[in-house]
């Protein structure tokens, strides 16, 4: 049995091994702590924020504000849509989007520090089981200690999991499960009670985002035909998939469906060449070409270790069978955080092969040296593209939301109506004001918005960030309008003159 804290150093004592495994936790920590975005920012973040506040708030959704003279059939009510919601015209509500797990963590969270610090909290743990579940799961595949830990530290390392666990998203919770679930289920053959948290992990996993009912596939690979620990996992996970069905019934009207809607367009074949050359491409990035490019030597270790190698095969290949047909999986390299559930598999498959051919030379004192330079390398390497893909710098990038919606509320009359697209999501958890999403708005719609606007003595401002400044003003967003503030990336404008025959114009 693994235990934590008995460190196979080498010919490094282990008292400085454990003392340097206590500083770079304390030093991961304090960095995702001071580094984490707390904030509802864009659809994501505004998105998993508003939907935890409407479940403490024990809401399915929100009724969308109301403008004297304006409403349906005339009037589009999703104009009041915010991102990350859907408006259920059957409920009169607008409801959210994204899976309910990450929220039920946030929920979880905000009982004791608020909600504004939820995610921090989050993060530091989910960082915790991370590294502790990547450990435990590298040991039980026949990782020596310090090869596990220097697993552990590579997947905490890498640019992709500081990203994502820096901010309101639920791709690294979604990791974390998955390993969970994974971990308890190789636990499982040993004895069968092990399967009770596994089926656990598998409800939460899916909770937090429905594509990882596909562990189930490296899960069964490790269950067999224990019949016991099938009925455990069963049992375990049945509460989590009931709950999840009666909660897609209140807000979708289905219990097999989720907020996503149909998603059978954004899957092809076609973007299968593409998407497998930049997975194969980041993945030598995000964990190091040394980690990644041994990682494909695993089939080799077969005969040696079968069980071993068929389950890692089915990890990767569940998640990555399914994401390479998805046309988001390669548009950039932050979307590789679809495949994250993958990245301990990898690790471990690499970590592995490098052990088989190389672990007896390590043992030499030459092998020492030489693996001691290829640590510092593989680190220096992460660290660096880290540095280069500004993990660091989500905070500071997400603040320009609540500073905007702080700005309005500070600045404009409460009963003000502010044009907004993407700052909705920022403007419903932080704002006063009445939304409107302009980008939802026909030619139709703007004499109506202006005549009840102006019947009802409301001002109309716009908050818009740069791309918006430039899709509607001059063109989409008719009248004079005036710019009164710019905060970074983010303008703010008042109407001052609603001429719709000379739409866009600004001063």
């Amino acid at each position: 049995m693994w235990h934590p804290f008995k460190l196979c150093a080498g010919s490094v004592p282990r008292r400085l091994a454990l003392v340097s495994v206590a500083l770079f936790a304390a030093g991961l920590l304090w960095f995702v702590g001071t580094h984490c975005s707390p904030y509802a920012g864009g659809a994501d973040s505004s998105g998993y924020l508003n939907e935890a506040r409407l479940l403490l708030a024990g809401r399915i959704g929100y009724a969308p504000p109301q403008i004297a003279g304006l409403s349906e059939p005339g009037w589009p009510s999703v104009a009041h849509q915010p991102l990350g919601f859907v408006y259920r015209s059957d409920l009169g509500l607008m409801t959210p989007i994204y899976p309910v797990g990450l929220p039920l963590h946030l929920v979880l969270a905000a009982k004791m520090v608020g909600l504004d610090h939820a995610m921090v909290l989050v993060s530091l743990l989910c960082v915790v089981a991370a590294g502790g579940l990547s450990v435990a799961t590298g040991r039980l595949l026949g990782l020596p200690q310090s090869w596990a830990l220097a697993g552990g530290v590579t997947l905490l390392l890498s640019p992709l999991f500081l990203f994502m666990v820096g901010q309101p998203m639920s791709d690294a919770l979604a990791m974390v499960w998955v390993c969970a679930a994974c971990y308890f289920s190789l636990r499982a053959r040993d004895g069968w009670p092990w399967a009770f948290p596994a089926g656990f992990a598998v409800a939460v996993a899916v909770l937090v985002r429905p594509t990882n009912l596909l562990v189930m596939l490296p899960v069964a690979v490790a269950l067999g035909f224990r019949w016991k620990a099938w009925l455990a996992l069963a049992l375990a996970g049945a509460p989590g998939a009931a709950f999840l069905a009666w909660y897609n019934l209140q807000l979708y009207g289905k219990a097999l469906t989720t907020g996503y809607g149909d998603i059978s367009d954004a899957l092809s074949p076609k973007y299968v060449p593409h998407n497998v050359l930049h997975f194969i491409t980041w993945l030598m990035v995000l964990l190091s070409p040394l980690v990644a490019v041994a990682s494909f030597g695993l089939p080799g270790l077969y005969r040696r270790q079968p069980f071993v190698c068929r389950f890692l095969l089915v990890w990767v290949s569940a998640f990555v069978g399914f994401y390479v047909w998805y046309y988001c999986a390669g548009d950039a390299w932050w979307y590789l955080r679809f495949i994250l559930p993958v990245f301990p598999p990898v690790i471990f498959a690499g970590l592995l092969v490098l052990h088989h051919f190389a672990g007896e030379w390590v043992k030499t004192r030459y092998g020492r040296y030489v693996c001691a330079l290829g640590i510092a390398a593989g680190l220096i390497w992460l660290l660096m593209w880290g540095r280069s893909l500004n993990v660091g710098d989500v905070k500071r990038g997400e603040s320009v939301y609540p500073e905007s919606i702080a700005w309005l509320n500070a600045n404009v009359p409460a009963n003000a109506i502010v044009l907004e697209m993407q700052l909705s999501g920022a403007a419903v958890y932080h704002g006063s004001q009445t939304l409107v999403r302009w980008d939802k708005l026909g030619a139709e719609h703007w004499p109506q918005l202006y005549a009840a606007a102006r019947a009802s003595g409301r001002p109309i401002y716009a908050a818009l960030m740069e791309f918006e400044v430039k899709e509607g003003l001059p063109g989409r967003i008719p009248g004079r309008w005036e710019k009164v503030h710019e905060l970074r990336n983010v303008s703010f404008w008042r109407l001052v003159g609603d001429d719709l025959q000379e739409p866009g114009r600004v001063f």
